[in-house]
């Protein structure tokens, strides 16, 4: 068992703030996992251009405490639908003009941080843009445009999570793209 603190900030009259400790209890994993799901809902923006390249990109390991090549993510806000959720990180991880968005099927649950007992839902959809040089925000450090096959291979898709032939499912029939690849120079 560990010990859990319940606690908020208070403002102190004359300025200043102070920690105030509502309640200490002891919670078990299970519990811990209960209350922690309450988390804004995920959304994963697999993102593909109009010449059938897929983007990717590369955490910043200083913004997300990760190095990994992935989608853009981000969370639903409150009073926020998941379109407009897709449509605001797009534009602020990328850029990019959204030419068509796809809701699919696909609903991933993961732990994050690592070992915290915080668990996500994540609705993956798939968006159609225009193909761009993105404008990357901090959290990105460089961007791939990739077929079909190099994203599916070079994505860091966590397998504990889902195997990659369920990322092969998500990109459903968008068709493999005749050109090159692409990288940021």
């Amino acid at each position: 068992m560990i010990i859990y603190r319940a606690c908020y900030i208070s403002k102190i009259k004359g300025g200043g703030y102070k920690k105030v400790i509502k309640r200490e209890e002891v919670w078990g994993r299970e519990e811990v996992l209960k209350m922690n799901n309450k988390t804004n809902p995920k959304i994963m923006a697999i993102i593909y251009s109009d010449k059938r390249n897929f983007l990717i990109l590369r955490t910043n390991p200083k913004w997300l405490k990760v190095d990994i090549w992935f989608v853009v993510t981000g969370s639903v806000e409150k009073n926020e639908s998941e379109e407009k959720a897709i449509r605001r990180e797009v534009k602020e991880e990328t850029g990019l003009e959204i030419l068509e968005i796809k809701k699919t099927d696909y609903l991933g649950e993961y732990e994050w941080p690592k070992n915290s007992g915080k668990m996500h839902k994540e609705r993956a959809f798939l968006i159609k843009v225009k193909e761009a040089i993105p404008k990357l925000s901090g959290e990105h450090t460089e961007f791939r445009w990739l077929s079909k096959e190099k994203f599916i291979e070079q994505i860091d898709w966590d397998e504990s999570i889902d195997s990659k032939e369920k990322l092969v499912s998500i990109l459903g029939d968008v068709s493999l793209s005749n050109r090159g690849d692409i990288e940021d120079e």
